[in-house]
């Protein structure tokens, strides 16, 4: 059975459907991938699904009302606006602007992502006007060096607990994994009192290293993996991970955005023009559960082939997924995702998110009165930044209150 009716027949279950207004979910995560040239249905189906991938080259557009996808001239599905919550553009995929209207009327977000799935290329999303006050605690709170750090630890430890977590399922496979057990439970035990970010980063790079060189071992000995490299991957485990991760971050930060935060500003990851910061530190402890542990299972059950990879023409010494492999690569772990309900994990991190970063944050009516008042020098000042910019005098900084 080819992949398009496998999708097509797995939607007839259903998805659920989004109220006005709800947050954002990805339960049922469907993949498109492009239809088997040689079969032409007689009927053109109708995707509903909170997630759509969709592999160029190909177009979207508006036709009787609804978003229509089309491949070579030739229509391929309809999507369910009114159920689609993100929208994934893999290579070539032109969008009218009639559907980008329909799109961002229906708070869908849109992710384009680079041609063999190593790279965020850009996003389209609405704009979350009545989210405001998250991005202002979000902003106050990660002024604050100790909030900072108390933000940074928590993914840094979450991360080293599924590194453990990973290793102590691979024991009860018959895996030796003492060694790196002990090793990465001292460096979760200094990750939770790291006196600083640099400290830290240091400890989670530590961490890293030792759980690489046991996704090593665990893989058959016909993947030539030998560390973890990524600018450009030099082999197909890597570029595999590489993949992985840019779905992964695009998931992040679709749901991040719905949220109401701004992207750019976290705490692990300093500020860096053009990176989404917050979504690099939330994805962190998603890494081996929703990726890594992907990968090794993809591998060793010959899920996947090294001949599904080819040298990338782009960059020399880089190895890509082929135009074949990309899309039934997409719906395994389109489906790891939804059978780990990994999207549930997600709303669990983003809720501890918001409970740190309102620890240090004035009343909520103090703050409000601030805002009408246009008194934002004062919540400035109150979180600690000195010489706020503002239309009178400068106030004198207030005491950081413990």
């Amino acid at each position: 059975m080819n992949l398009f009716k496998r999708l097509a027949q797995r939607n007839k279950a259903g998805a659920p459907t989004r109220r006005s207004g709800a947050p954002l979910q990805t339960a049922n995560p469907m993949t498109l991938a492009q239809r088997d040239k040689t079969e032409a249905p007689t009927r053109l189906p109708t995707l509903a699904s909170p997630v759509c991938h969709l592999v160029g080259p190909g177009s979207v557009s508006v036709d009787g009302g609804r978003i229509c996808f089309s491949s070579n001239k030739t229509r391929q599905l309809l999507l369910d606006v009114s159920s689609l919550q993100s929208l994934l553009c893999h290579g070539r995929i032109s969008i009218t602007s009639d559907a980008c209207m329909s799109l961002v009327r229906h708070k869908v977000g849109v992710v384009f992502v680079s041609k063999k799935g190593g790279q965020i290329v850009g996003q389209l999303q609405s704009f979350a006007d009545q989210r405001t006050l998250v991005r202002i605690l979000q902003y106050y709170s990660l002024c604050r060096p100790r909030t900072r750090l108390r933000l940074a630890r928590m993914h840094v430890a979450n991360k080293i607990r599924s590194q453990l977590a990973g290793a102590r399922h691979y024991q009860r496979q018959g895996k030796e994994t003492a060694d790196i057990l002990e090793k990465l439970q001292r460096h979760l035990d200094n990750a939770e009192s790291a006196p600083s970010l640099d400290t830290l980063r240091g400890i989670e790079g530590s961490a890293s290293v030792l759980w690489f060189s046991l996704l090593k071992k665990l893989l058959d000995s016909k993947w030539k993996f030998r560390a973890r490299k990524r600018r450009p991957p030099p082999d197909p485990v890597n570029s595999l991970l590489s993949l992985g991760y840019t779905l992964l971050m695009s998931r992040v930060q679709v749901h991040l955005v719905g949220s109401g935060y701004e992207l750019a500003l976290g705490a692990l990851h300093e500020f860096r023009p053009g990176r989404p910061s917050l979504a690099c530190d939330v994805m962190e402890p998603l890494r081996i559960p929703a990726v890594d542990r992907w990968v090794i299972r993809m591998c060793n059950q010959n899920r996947i082939k090294p001949d599904d990879f080819a040298p990338d023409p782009k960059r020399q010494g880089g190895v890509i997924l082929t135009r074949q492999a990309l899309p039934n690569v997409l719906l395994s772990w389109d489906e790891h995702w939804h059978d780990e309900r990994f999207d549930k994990q997600l709303e669990t991190m983003t809720r501890e998110l918001s409970d740190i970063l309102k620890t240090d944050m004035p009343p909520w009516p103090q703050l409000l009165q601030w805002l009408e008042r246009g008194h934002g020098e004062r919540l400035a000042t109150s979180a600690g930044i000195q010489n706020p910019v503002s239309d009178g005098p400068a106030k004198q900084p207030q005491p950081d209150t413990p």
